[in-house]
């Protein structure tokens, strides 16, 4: 999904494009059965079967995707975490259609991939300001703009702009992992919103803080006091 955060979203799932993964080719012009196809390597989900075409989303490596038409050798049509574009069959191999189709990616394992590579970098240190795409620190809104733009969705690069994307969240109780919530701090002279993490389940965030850098707290007392509002950008 390059747009942000409506089309972010939809970014992390693309469609396949080419299947020339060993076997995959082969197995094209022998059989119209092939229907699923699990990456090998993170891959670009792209609006056409070509290079040339703008990049809709990324396939974390190791995702099940179902294969919708196999366009060429080079390029397949595929869908996963619900949306459709076109993969490279380099890095796809053929899989079971009897998997479980739970596995071919859905909202919650997109949240899982963007959570993981939260975690990755706890510890990191903070730096208000931090650029775009750097992992030697961060600020609030670099890391969760880095740890969606991993995974294909496009975040603005500050709080106040991420908090104008997405769903709302109107209930605490409707929280789902992979949620962003912003929060006025009192940093702030304004009253603006100054700060954004990431729902992680189970009461949890992770954010990045001035004090000890990416780390996962309780979304409780000042946090949930402080809490302005929640947004879904994986719909």
């Amino acid at each position: 999904m390059k747009k942000m955060i409506v089309t972010a979203t939809a970014g992390c799932v693309l469609a396949l494009g080419s299947m020339m993964a060993p076997g995959i080719g082969d197995v094209a012009e022998a059989s119209s059965d092939v229907r699923y196809a699990e990456t090998t390597a993170a891959l670009n989900g792209r609006s056409g079967p070509s290079l040339d075409s703008n990049v809709i989303g990324v396939v974390p490596s190791g995702k099940r995707v179902e294969v919708l038409e196999i366009v060429n050798s080079k390029w397949v049509k595929a869908r996963a975490y619900g949306k459709t574009g076109y993969l490279s069959t380099k890095y796809l191999k053929e899989v079971s259609g009897d998997t479980d189709s739970s596995s071919s990616g859905s909202d919650s394992d997109l949240a899982d991939d963007i959570l993981n590579t939260a975690a990755k970098q706890k510890g990191t240190p903070y730096r208000f300001g931090a650029r775009s795409g750097q992992t030697s620190h961060f600020d609030c809104s670099s890391f969760t703009q880095y740890a969606f733009g991993k995974h294909g969705v496009d975040l603005p690069r500050n709080s106040r702009q991420q908090s104008k994307v997405g769903t709302t969240i109107t209930s605490r109780s409707d929280l789902q992992k992979g949620d962003l919530i912003f929060f006025r701090t009192g940093n702030r002279s304004d009253g603006a919103i100054d700060h954004v993490a990431i729902y992680a389940g189970g009461g949890k965030i992770i954010h990045a803080l001035p004090r000890g850098g990416v780390q996962v707290d309780n979304f409780s007392g000042f946090w949930v006091k402080s809490a302005v509002k929640a947004k879904r950008v994986l719909d």
